[in-house]
């Protein structure tokens, strides 16, 4: 069975960016960042804010209100990279 996609990763694809460029950006290893996107990893508050920061997005678009579980519920909420 495939693992469904999670905002994380979602937002990452739709901006353009791998795994590794993204980690990159936000000063972190690549192992880390795919770890945080398949959930085998929590993600620390240091961590969502960089990640954040490198897709220019909202934290709580990303990584839910005040959890660590991925969650917007409305996909449509997921940005566009700028142009």
């Amino acid at each position: 069975m495939r693992r469904a996609v999670t905002p994380h990763e979602e937002i990452r694809r739709r901006c353009g960016l791998t795994q590794a460029e993204l980690a990159a950006r936000a000063g972190y290893a690549r192992a880390y960042v795919a770890r945080v996107e398949c959930g085998d990893a929590r993600p620390s508050a240091r961590y969502r804010a960089a990640i954040a920061r490198a897709l220019s997005v909202p934290e709580e678009l990303i990584f839910g209100q005040a959890t660590n579980e991925t969650a917007p519920a409305d996909r449509r909420q997921v940005p566009q990279p700028a142009p």
